[in-house]
């Protein structure tokens, strides 16, 4: 979390979002909650919270696939179905359409051309349509 102050700056730079490092992070900006956030408004769920905190202790208590050598990380593979694979490769297009010219993502193809390692494929039929 950062500061939106810090956050335009940064996020502006050429010379920062050309390396294609910022690209490959899902940035968000929410609109601020200040002048909305009173106490009379708050409300406690202490079942729920106890139930989340018992799943986030029992994810993080997991033992983590690693290497032969114990330290490195081997994460599971996870495969895409016919469909979904088909649907990210008409995503692929569409963005790729758009980045070129004129196209809608012309001003920002570092981040188009990332847009597949983030979570974005929920917009995929909404783009292919």
């Amino acid at each position: 979390m950062v500061q939106p102050i810090i956050a335009n700056a940064f996020l502006s730079d050429p010379l920062a979002s050309g390396q294609g490092f910022l690209p490959r992070f899902l940035i968000t900006y929410p609109q601020s909650e200040i002048g909305n956030r009173f106490q009379k408004n708050m409300t406690s769920n202490p079942l729920a919270l106890h139930a989340f905190s018992s799943k986030l202790k029992q994810i993080l208590d997991r033992e983590m696939p690693t290497d032969k050598d114990g330290r490195t990380l081997k994460p599971r593979l996870l495969s895409l179905s016919p469909e979904a694979r088909q649907l990210l490769s008409e995503y692929s297009d569409v963005i790729e359409q758009e980045q070129g010219g004129n196209g809608s993502l012309s001003a920002i193809t570092a981040y188009a051309s990332k847009s597949m390692e983030q979570p974005t494929i929920h917009l995929v039929s909404k783009l292919v349509e």
